[in-house]
């Protein structure tokens, strides 16, 4: 079991194998700082889950270039308007003549 006074041990063996290693010492600190507190907030309901987000798959026909130059405009659209919706957009392959025809060997 970890107790915090563990922890802050194991942080400070942490700190001194970085700094062996060549990493600048803002840096490790900075990175510490970084999950402390973000395990702080989240302990204390202080961080929005990113499951929040509605999700909407839409699935479209594959059109080529202009598949994907509509695909990046709807993205930015409903980020725009409605960021607590993320949007995937799915491409199928669309109408081929060869679906028209009975196979033959």
């Amino acid at each position: 079991v970890s107790t915090q006074s563990t922890g802050h041990e194991d942080l400070e063996i942490l700190k001194k194998k970085l700094l062996s290693n060549g990493f600048p010492l803002f840096l490790i600190e900075k990175c510490i700082s970084v999950v402390l507190d973000r395990f702080y907030s989240v302990s204390k309901g202080g961080v929005e889950d990113k499951n929040d987000k509605d999700n909407i798959l839409l699935v479209l026909p594959y059109l080529g270039h202009i598949s994907y130059s509509t695909k990046r405009r709807l993205t930015k659209l409903l980020a725009k308007f409605y960021p607590t919706v993320t949007l995937k957009v799915v491409f199928t392959r669309g109408f081929r003549l060869s679906n028209m025809f009975d196979y033959k060997d």
